[in-house]
C-alpha cells in the first residue's frame, strides 16, 4: 500500500524527516512540490493537496483500499499514478523524496515508490525498493542503496534526500 508520497524542492533535515515519520497526517511544510495520497482516488485522479504540481492521474490498475487499518492506494504492478512532466516537477539541485509504504510482495527487480526520470537513466529522480525489500535512490549526482529489509504488509516511512552539493541520503 501507498498511503502519502511527497516531493519537496529542497533537501529536508534529519529533525523534518523525523517529524514526517512520527506520522503520515504530519504537515508537509515548506517548499512542499506535491502530496499525493492515493486514497484519494476520484474519477481517475489523485489531487495534490499541497504545492504547486498537477493532480496525477491513474494509469492501469490502482485502487483506493485498507491496509492494515489505513487507507491507501494499492498498486501491484498492474498500474501506476503518473504525474505530467512540467517545471513544478522538475526538480534540478536539492530535493526530498518521502513515502508512507506498506509493501506486499517485492520482486528482486524492485518496485518504484517515487520516479520522475527517463527509463534507464539517472536524469531525474527514482526512489525505489531495488534490490528486494531494500531503499534505493537515483539522481544524475548520486546513487544510495540502503539494505532496509522491509517487511511485507508492514507500515514503514521512507524518504531520500539530495543536498546542494549532490550528496543523496536515504531514511
Amino acid at each position: 500500500g501507498l498511503e502519502v508520497a511527497r516531493v519537496w524542492r529542497r533537501a529536508l533535515g534529519p529533525d523534518e524527516i523525523a517529524r514526517l515519520a512520527a506520522s503520515p497526517s504530519a504537515p508537509a511544510g515548506d517548499g512542499i512540490v506535491g502530496e499525493w495520497r492515493p486514497a484519494d482516488l476520484r474519477d481517475g485522479e489523485v489531487p495534490n493537496r499541497s504545492g504547486p504540481a498537477p493532480a496525477a492521474r491513474a494509469v492501469g490498475k490502482v485502487e483506493a483500499v485498507e491496509v492494515a487499518g489505513r487507507r491507501c492506494g494499492r498498486l501491484d504492478g498492474g498500474g501506476y499514478l503518473e504525474v505530467p512532466h512540467g517545471p513544478a516537477v522538475d526538480l534540478e539541485g536539492e530535493a526530498t523524496l518521502e513515502a508512507w509504504i506498506a509493501p506486499d510482495r517485492i520482486p528482486p527487480e524492485g518496485a518504484r515508490i517515487i520516479d520522475k526520470s527517463g527509463a534507464g537513466t539517472s536524469n531525474g529522480y527514482l526512489l525505489d525498493t531495488y534490490p528486494g525489500m531494500s531503499l534505493r535512490l537515483i539522481v544524475e549526482s548520486a546513487t544510495v542503496v540502503h539494505d532496509a529489509r522491509l517487511e511485507p504488509g508492514r507500515w514503514r516511512h521512507v524518504a531520500a534526500t539530495v543536498d546542494a552539493m549532490g550528496r543523496g541520503r536515504l531514511y
